[in-house]
């Protein structure tokens, strides 16, 4: 009868590789400075719109009440009603809503959700207000429309200059509408539809990251740490943001509740991808966000997986023999002093036993 043996315990985790990917995450955070940076322009640019939203339902409520017949004096202020805002709020997107930004990232994503669906005139109108609106900034601004990308850039006047890219979209986008509707789209003046749904996507993807995997132990560590591996590595470059999110929250999530560590759940993410998770005939990653069954690496060829997961291994190796910080990019732990052997030749080493001779050796 074969007695029943226990599993092997898993290995603890290593204080060294900890640190070693905590040195790395110190070194890839934004600095005080690029945070205050960031913080004052999106307040301001928040402030611009909130007040470029109050002056459309003005003017909207103006227009309904001068349809209607109804007269006003001059210095009564138009009633307003809620109902009527055309823009309805302004919602941060990707590194910046995750809390997930790298030092010297200057690009940052918000969505600007509009009541009705958003067309040209109501971008140009928006791009043409921000300017007056951000005036009184000590900050300067430019603002671009961009219309055939359903976008109005916004760019702070730093070294280097830090740019804000905000896209119009609207709920009414997600309709299923056939080519009469689209084509008496354009003649409106809509803006372009791929644009504006991937803005909601953006949306339904960073309400996802905080509630599924924000929470999750060591996740943003590791996921930003993953970022620049995916920047400075040319086999993780085809990589989307959102591909490296929903595999660093899919390795942690289907985990033991031992990898909590950053060093075990780094390691364990390049495990991962090395074991061929991204290959031909593999489950893939599908979308959480989509209805349908979508793969979110559908768009890598089989020849970019490949060196997906080769890269994955080559790191694995250095990880294996200790060179965590090679794979990293950053300087070795100094090695703890250790106490050495004696060799058996030094002049301090101790004499030898020697042997009692017997009869025989008599």
């Amino acid at each position: 009868m074969i007695a029943h043996r226990r599993p092997f315990p898993r290995k603890g985790s290593n204080p060294h590789d900890d640190q070693l990917v905590l040195n790395k995450h110190s070194n890839v955070y934004p600095t005080d400075v690029e945070l205050k940076e960031v913080q004052t322009v999106m307040g301001e640019i928040e402030k611009g719109l909130k007040l470029i939203s109050d002056v459309l339902l003005e003017e909207r409520c103006s227009q309904v009440a001068a349809k209607e017949g109804k007269e006003q004096c001059a210095d009564m202020p138009v009633k307003k009603d809620e109902k009527m805002r055309e823009l309805m709020g302004v919602m941060r997107v990707g590194a910046l809503a995750r809390g997930l930004m790298l030092q010297g990232e200057r690009q940052l994503e918000i969505v600007l959700m509009m009541k009705n669906k958003p067309t040209k005139d109501m971008l140009e109108r928006i791009a043409g207000l921000l300017p007056d609106k951000l005036a009184s900034s000590e900050i300067s601004y430019s603002v671009t429309p961009l219309v055939e990308q359903s976008t109005v850039m916004i760019t702070a006047i730093f070294q280097p200059p830090l740019t804000v890219r905000a896209t119009l979209t609207c709920t009414e986008m997600r309709e299923q509408v056939d080519e009469e509707a689209i084509a008496a789209e354009c003649q409106a003046g809509v803006l372009d539809r791929p644009s504006c749904l991937a803005a909601l996507a953006a949306l339904r993807r960073t309400k996802w990251f905080q509630s599924m995997a924000h929470s999750l132990p060591s996740c943003v560590i590791v996921l930003r740490v993953f970022k620049e591996m995916c920047i400075r590595y040319s086999g993780f470059k085809e990589l989307t943001p959102w591909a490296q999110e929903l595999v660093v929250q899919k390795c942690i999530a289907s985990a033991n509740p031992d990898y909590s560590k950053p060093g075990d759940v780094l390691r364990r993410l390049i495990e991962c991808i090395a074991s061929g998770i991204f290959l031909p005939g593999s489950c893939g990653l599908l979308d959480p966000c989509e209805r349908d069954q979508l793969d979110s690496i559908a768009y890598l060829t089989p020849e970019k997986c490949e060196l997906i997961t080769y890269t994955a291994q080559h790191m694995l190796r250095q990880i294996a023999f200790g060179k965590l910080h090679s794979v990293l990019g950053v300087e070795a732990l100094p090695k703890e002093d250790t106490p050495t052997k004696r060799s058996a030749s030094s002049s301090d080493a101790a004499p030898a036993a020697k042997v009692p001779k017997t009869d025989k050796d008599s």
